[in-house]
């Protein structure tokens, strides 16, 4: 388990320092298409006004904290029902589906998307890919981070453990068996999600860049690697780590939107267009 915690750090690490080198080429203004350099200075700045977000929240915040509070504290409660639910589905989330599910939230996902669209990026000059692999090395870094502080701190024993869901071991950093809570798997897969749907038009693109969630979200909690509670605290951390770097910089569904829009070829061979600002 030490092993596997070590390889766990070295890969964000590693992702950390890739995306630094990626974000620190300096691109003339206009090349920017959006008023955004996309570089290592403003990341740097922008990593500060986020982890200093919750000095200046109000009502609206509190509301959101709030309900991620109770969604969690509900999935919680029902610990036990929806561990029938997820079971009954054996045949469904015990092959291939769950795999899917189980790589998409892995450490190597956001490589693969952050290098293909910061790739393309630097190959092309193409300010709208520089812009997404920015919000996805972005939204996996932050929300990543605050998953492993409370995974530490909270030590939360996972189901595989078999000492129940209401079993913690705080502060516990060696032991990847108390670093239940909350789902590091549903927080990537939430982020990355998010990030490529708030960058995406029209609708049915949006809907389709969610679908690997739900299978992430079964996998692990089918493999007895997280509680349900585990799962939702992820994906709500995820979701609005990501929503808060799309709203740092405009989204394409803006009313009115910030910049005029881009019509650019998906990258890969399906040939999707997205309409992105």
């Amino acid at each position: 388990m030490k092993n596997f915690m070590k390889n766990k750090i070295l890969i964000a690490v590693l992702f950390s320092v890739i995306t630094t080198a990626t974000f620190a080429q300096e691109k003339t203004p206009t090349q920017d298409t959006t008023g955004f350099r996309y570089n290592f200075s403003q990341f740097w700045r922008e990593t500060g006004h986020y982890f200093t977000t919750p000095l200046h929240w109000g009502g609206p915040d509190a509301i959101v904290i709030g309900s991620l509070a109770a969604g969690t504290a509900v999935a919680y409660a029902l610990e036990a029902p929806a561990k029938d639910v997820i079971f009954s589905s054996r045949a469904l989330y015990n092959g291939t589906l769950s795999k899917i599910g189980d790589f998409y939230g892995g450490l190597y996902t956001p490589f693969i998307l952050f290098g293909g669209f910061g790739g393309y990026s630097l190959i092309t000059g193409d300010m709208t890919s520089r812009k997404i692999a920015f919000e996805l090395g972005q939204s996996c870094l932050y929300a990543g981070a605050i998953t492993a502080l409370l995974k530490y701190t909270i030590g939360r024993a996972r189901p595989y453990a078999n000492l129940g869901k209401a079993s913690f071991f705080n502060f516990s950093l060696s032991n990847d068996a108390y670093h239940s809570f909350p789902s590091g798997h549903m927080t990537e897969a939430m982020a990355l999600s998010t990030v490529l749907a708030f960058n995406a038009e029209p609708l049915w693109l949006k809907v389709l860049c969610y679908v690997p969630v739900p299978f992430t979200f079964f996998s692990r909690a089918y493999q007895g690697y997280h509680w349900v509670s585990d799962c939702v605290l992820g994906a709500g951390i995820g979701f609005f780590t990501a929503k808060w770097c799309e709203d740092a910089h405009g989204r394409v569904d803006d009313v009115p939107p910030k910049t005029g829009s881009l019509e650019v070829k998906s990258l890969f061979p399906l040939t999707v267009s997205m309409v992105i600002n």
